[in-house]
């Protein structure tokens, strides 16, 4: 998996974002004199690559953007859950997990959740060949007969006289 993919970098589009790579290396030259305390600071911060990559890495980030969508982004690429907060929600989530798996001793349930599953699993396996066979297919022909008129065209070259 690439770094792109990772962190919270894939979760919005944002056009002509930095990429992740390129962030990451920038923010380890920035990085390597700064104490923790001393923030990297993006005065034009899209998306929040660069503020991904300095959370990631340890070190305080700042950052803004006249884009009220390129905040948001931002925001919710770096928000974190407080601590207690995250500790609250595992225990509730242990909880529901304790009371399905007490239900998934029924046969019934267990058939049904196991069917599901592999419906949604489906959905999710077929998902992108259907995209391309819907969607992304007629550009792709557009272009190749592009190509190929073009790769017919008559090309002569003249010298200046």
């Amino acid at each position: 998996m690439g770094h792109a993919a990772t962190l919270t970098h894939p979760f919005h589009t944002y056009p002509a974002r930095l990429h992740p790579a390129t962030a990451k290396i920038l923010v380890e030259f920035l990085g390597e004199g700064a104490t923790r305390t001393q923030p990297i600071v993006d005065p034009f911060c899209g998306s929040g690559t660069v503020l991904v990559e300095a959370r990631a890495s340890g070190l305080r980030a700042i950052g803004s953007d006249l884009n009220p969508l390129a905040v948001l982004v931002a925001r919710a690429k770096t928000w974190t859950v407080a601590q207690a907060r995250r500790r609250m929600m595992r225990e509730i989530g242990h909880r529901i997990a304790g009371e399905a798996l007490a239900g998934l001793l029924d046969r019934e349930s267990h058939a049904w959740l196991l069917k599901e599953s592999l419906v949604i699993g489906g959905w999710v396996a077929l998902w992108r060949p259907m995209e391309i066979y819907l969607y992304d297919w007629w550009p792709i022909r557009r272009r190749w007969r592009l190509l190929d008129r073009l790769s017919r065209m008559r090309v002569e070259v003249r010298a200046p006289p």
